[in-house]
């Protein structure tokens, strides 16, 4: 539960902040898809960066070590402009929406490629964090049993990875349709 937590958390920032990446760009340069994946970007690069730069710190502050390969700006830059294009290329389709699917499958692909680039999600985040803590409980090989290997090999996380951007473009851009649906009905009124 504590993980599950903890992972439900860093995806709802790192939504709202690649949310408001993609609404401060659109205000500021129109609704490109240069603005619309840039904005993205940003939003993912510096919410990134700082939760990285934070969890290090906090590590370091109260267990003496801090994992070495864990998600950070890197990562968010990639998955955020990967969600904000798959979100308005879809647009020409279902206009005045962010898609869905568009959204979904870009995150899903870029979630898949990010390991092969020497990216890391939660997943493979939360394995070096079990690596860096050998005493702790916390251990996620079996997972990579799922996917022929003994541990939680580059297969895994491609898998889990391709599952988490799926996900994770999912959930963004159900968020945005819903904040949209919610102004609109307030306009309304």
């Amino acid at each position: 539960m504590v993980m599950l937590s903890i992972n439900i958390l860093a995806g709802a920032i790192g939504g709202f902040a690649i949310g408001c990446g993609m609404a401060a760009a659109h205000r500021a340069a129109g609704r490109s898809w240069i603005s619309t994946t840039a904005g993205a970007a940003i939003g993912g690069l510096v919410i990134g960066g700082a939760v990285k730069m934070v969890g290090a710190d906090a590590f370091s502050v109260l267990l003496g070590k801090t994992p070495g390969g864990i998600a950070g700006g890197f990562e968010g830059m990639l998955l955020g402009g990967a969600v904000g294009l798959g979100s308005h290329l879809s647009l020409a389709r279902v206009r005045s929406w962010p898609s869905i699917s568009g959204a979904a499958l870009a995150g899903g692909a870029m979630g898949a490629v990010l390991p092969l680039i020497g990216g890391r999600l939660m997943g493979a985040s939360l394995d070096s964090l079990a690596a860096t803590f050998p005493e702790s409980p916390l251990n996620i090989d079996a997972l990579g049993r799922w996917f022929g290997e003994t541990h939680f090999g580059i297969i895994a996380q491609m898998g889990f990875g391709a599952f988490e951007g799926f996900v994770f473009g999912t959930a963004i851009t159900v968020a945005i349709r819903y904040a949209n649906t919610l102004l609109s009905e307030l306009d309304a009124r």
